[in-house]
């Protein structure tokens, strides 16, 4: 019997195809795009595309999707990205390597502003937000409206119990989503009517001044919301 296979032939990437535009164009559109697609077929399209297009749309995915394609690439390769990309890409995109290689990453980018940009991201003191943002928040920007957070927050796996931050524009957190809003909320309200905490908590602000909040023991109840 024969079925449907889907892969990268199936799409137009070349450089005039309309794929490519999109991701040109629009990469955070696209990466958000891709964020809900099988990760084989993604990351089959993200190879295609070129260097800095490629760039463009991973500093804007979600940080885990992005990490766990990152983790597949040699660090030579990573640092070609970071060398090519614009001092503001290559911030919102070393936020997305593992912290692993981070460091070897760094070492291999020619570009000395590009280095110190990194650097003070990296080097927030212990015990601050951005020390555990990648790893132990789920963040969601201030300007995504309340429907898309909850689709996504129901799709989390059940071991992906963390905390929901809602970052501003310039990803400093504004702080933690509000159960009750976030449930009485308008379809197409920004996520940002739903802080828990409205004052801005910049990256070092301490942990502490973050009040946890818990995915797993909440958003089951958000199914019938959508």
């Amino acid at each position: 019997m024969n079925t449907t296979s889907t892969s990268t032939s199936t799409f137009d990437i070349s450089p005039n195809g309309l794929l490519f535009n999109f991701a040109k164009g629009h990469p955070e559109e696209f990466s958000q795009t891709l964020n809900s697609t099988p990760s084989e077929e993604a990351y089959r399209i993200l190879d295609s595309l070129p260097t800095l297009v490629r760039v463009e749309v991973l500093a804007f995915s979600a940080r885990l999707w992005a990490m766990k394609y990152i983790q597949s690439k040699p660090a030579d390769d990573i640092a070609d990205w970071m060398n090519r990309g614009s001092i503001d890409t290559v911030i919102r995109l070393a936020r997305r390597i593992p912290e692993d290689v981070r460091k070897e990453v760094v070492e291999k980018i020619k570009d000395g502003k590009k280095v110190r940009a990194i650097q003070r991201y990296v080097r927030f003191a212990k015990n601050t937000v951005a020390t555990v943002a990648d790893k132990d928040f789920v963040s969601f920007r201030e300007d995504e409206t309340c429907s898309s957070v909850i689709r996504q927050l129901r799709e989390l796996e059940l071991e992906e119990s963390e905390n929901v931050l809602i970052l501003s524009l310039d990803e400093r957190v504004l702080g933690l989503v509000d159960e009750t809003k976030l449930i009485r909320s308008g379809k197409h309200e920004p996520i940002k009517s739903c802080v828990l905490r409205t004052a801005l908590l910049p990256a070092n602000a301490p942990i502490q001044a973050v009040i946890e909040f818990i995915v797993l023991t909440v958003y089951p109840s958000l199914i019938e919301v959508v």
